[in-house]
């Protein structure tokens, strides 16, 4: 489980909600930006939830590997990342090492070039 996967609650006051963990603390709690789990804000913000109260899904649109296309983004695609010390920063992909299965891209909250593995990246918007 890490910050960007999608928690969904199972028990307690919160039943039924999904959003996006944004961080764990040390006592195994979690808070969990509610949301669709695909970046649109609810209105609910950040609460702290039990760990034993929510299932844990993966990220959705995650970039991916496949045999005969390779990783599924290419420059000038839209990505966020999904983990990590630049979480939820968006921006378009600059260029693309597929040897190291890093991009570079820079970032549109704050203009800082960012370079990042592809397993922690989310796929927004493809190239039209």
């Amino acid at each position: 489980m890490l910050a960007g996967d999608v928690a969904v609650v199972c028990n307690g006051q919160y039943v039924g909600k999904r959003g996006t963990i944004e961080w764990i603390t040390p006592d195994g709690r979690i808070a969990v930006y509610w949301d669709d789990s695909v970046g649109t804000d609810t209105g609910h913000g950040v609460v702290m939830v039990d760990l034993c109260d929510l299932r844990v899904k993966p990220a959705p649109h995650m970039l991916s590997l496949s045999k005969d296309k390779g990783y599924n983004v290419a420059v000038g695609d839209i990505v966020e990342v999904a983990r990590g010390k630049w979480h939820r920063c968006q921006g378009v992909v600059n260029t693309v090492d597929f040897t190291k299965a890093l991009i570079e891209m820079v970032c549109s909250a704050d203009g800082k070039w960012v370079s990042y593995s592809f397993p922690f990246l989310i796929l927004i918007h493809l190239l039209a």
